[in-house]
């Protein structure tokens, strides 16, 4: 099946794969992952060379998306104790925490674009 996504997206889609590929705990999601991102290996294969002319993209866009991760793991974390006890410095820790969340992905979305206008296709814009 193809879909008719921007390289941003699909680039996108692929770093998030090999975060749960990597970071998932050993089971049937992450191996649903990993199956995943072979498929969506074998895409990028069939088109050679565009890893390697977006590789500096790639690399930020991963890096992106791996903040993204860890800083979404620690908002649930904060609200696991906000909802058990809350407090001023819990709750600050909370709204800095999404703030985060939005400014990257804020970059997250400039990057694809980026990625895209690269390509020269069209990007999605992102209105908040």
């Amino acid at each position: 099946m193809r879909l008719p996504v921007g390289w941003g997206d699909f680039l996108d889609r692929l770093t998030i794969q090999e975060l749960k590929a990597e970071r998932l705990p050993d089971g049937e999601s992450r191996d649903a992952a990993a199956r995943q991102l072979a498929r969506m290996h074998a895409i990028l294969d069939e088109h050679g060379g565009i890893a390697d002319r977006l590789r500096a993209s790639l690399a930020e866009l991963r890096a992106v998306n791996a903040s993204l991760w860890e800083t979404e793991s620690a908002v649930r974390q904060a609200r696991l104790a906000l909802d058990e006890y809350a407090r001023d410095k819990d709750l600050f820790r909370f709204c800095e925490l999404a703030r985060n969340i939005l400014a990257g992905n804020e970059r997250r979305a400039a990057l694809k674009n980026a990625i895209d206008n690269a390509m020269g296709v069209a990007g999605e814009n992102k209105h908040y």
